[in-house]
């Protein structure tokens, strides 16, 4: 019971952050309350994507789920610019999980933690800046109820490793520990809650307003001590630069000029081009890299599962061939580069063979048609590069490149 209650704050946590993300935004383009509200649904969208994360087996499965709640998220918003952030802020959240399941590390929107309070502040704030009595009352509503939630969260999860570390204990009342630290927490949130609630009627939430009165005016005694002598000169050197440009322009360019300024403008933008293009395909490779990870299958403690024997032959191909494999396609390390190399050459030894994987390195290296120099060159480099924490230098790349088998 305790781990689905920890479950549920975890997604309570990621809602309240969205929620407020969308009513910042679309506070500054409607004031139409029902229409803030419909950022309640993002509760919807992060329950069922933090499950899809944990229990989907392929990557469909969990596509699907974030496409659903995307156009859900759409129609939920409605048209225009509210349809578009809700779709938006689901995309992020689906993004964010998928991360998260690839890297075995826990969601940015399922870890409660106090200073995202901040958020909260944050939203205070603007509903003053736009003057939303909405906005402010929201502010301290949700800080309210988020504060309650990370000490429920606190409390849950340090009870649940307290019962587990002490549960063989006889003589320890485990669980009635567990209830009387509940019920304190219980009495100290509920207390910090209600007087959260009720200083905006008692007119408590105007000492946030005057502590930002209080920043701004600090901020600008700060600035005011920076000199600002030179701001004369400074000026007058850009009038004279300006006239300098305009008389410039009136007397009549070379033609050559004009020819290295289109060539240049040319370079610029080819240049331009392939930064953008650069970008993007760093982007997609470290989005298929992770995506590569998103089947990989871990222990609790974080150890890599791997078979030490053959298969057996019961097992279907199509388990067989859903393995995680090692990508050394896109990696141009000189590890990378020599397992390549050794991998190519066994192939040839074997002549379009099937080679058999049960074999050690020293046992496939017989095939080669090679010298005891250059075999033992080639078995050192491999197993450096294969086994070893060190990886090997450039110099051993470029002398195990060199070697030909046949």
């Amino acid at each position: 019971m305790r781990k689905y209650a920890i479950k549920a704050l975890e997604i309570l946590h990621g809602a309240m952050l969205l929620a407020g993300i969308y009513s910042i935004v679309m506070e500054q383009i409607t004031d139409n309350v029902w229409i803030l509200a419909r950022g309640l649904y993002l509760l919807l969208p992060c329950a069922v994507l933090a499950l899809a994360a944990e229990k989907a087996r392929k990557f469909w499965q969990f596509f699907l789920a974030a496409l659903l709640m995307g156009i859900g998220g759409y129609a939920a918003g409605g048209t225009g610019a509210g349809g578009v952030w809700m779709c938006l802020l689901v995309a992020v959240a689906a993004f964010s999980f998928f991360v998260a399941r690839a890297n075995r590390t826990a969601c940015w929107l399922a870890q409660p933690a106090y200073p995202w309070l901040i958020l909260f502040l944050i939203l205070y704030f603007a509903g003053v800046y736009f003057e939303s009595e909405f906005l402010k009352n929201y502010a301290v509503l949700g800080a309210g109820c988020y504060f309650i939630l990370c000490n429920f969260y606190v409390n849950l999860t340090e009870i649940e490793l307290f019962v587990q570390t002490h549960a063989s204990l006889e003589r320890l009342p485990v669980k009635k520990l567990g209830r009387t630290n509940q019920l304190m927490m219980w009495f100290l949130s509920g207390f910090t809650v209600i007087i959260m609630l009720v200083s905006p009627f008692v007119g408590m939430d105007h000492i946030l307003t005057a502590i930002g009165r209080i920043f701004r005016d600090l901020l600008r005694w700060l600035l005011s001590l920076i000199p600002q002598g030179g701001s004369q000169d400074f000026a007058q050197q850009q009038a004279v630069s300006q006239q300098m440009m305009m008389s410039g322009e009136l007397e009549e360019t070379p033609r050559w000029l004009e020819i290295i300024y289109q060539i240049l403008d040319i370079l610029g933008f080819l240049i331009l081009l392939c930064m953008i293009l650069g970008v993007v395909f760093l982007f997609l490779r470290k989005l298929y890299q992770i995506y590569c990870r998103f089947y990989r299958e871990t222990e609790e403690n974080g150890d890599k599962i791997e078979r030490l024997i053959a298969p057996p032959a019961s097992e279907s191909r199509k388990r067989v061939g859903n393995r995680h494999t090692e990508r050394l396609f896109w990696d141009f390390s000189p590890n990378a580069r020599v397992r390549k190399h050794y991998k190519k050459q066994i192939g040839k030894a074997y002549q379009g063979r099937e080679i058999p994987v049960q074999k050690t390195p020293r046992q496939l290296e017989e095939a080669l048609d090679l010298d005891r120099e250059n075999t033992e060159v080639l078995h050192r480099c491999y197993e450096k590069a294969r086994y070893s924490r060190q990886s090997c230098t450039r110099e051993e790349m470029q002398e195990v490149l060199k070697i030909k088998n046949g």
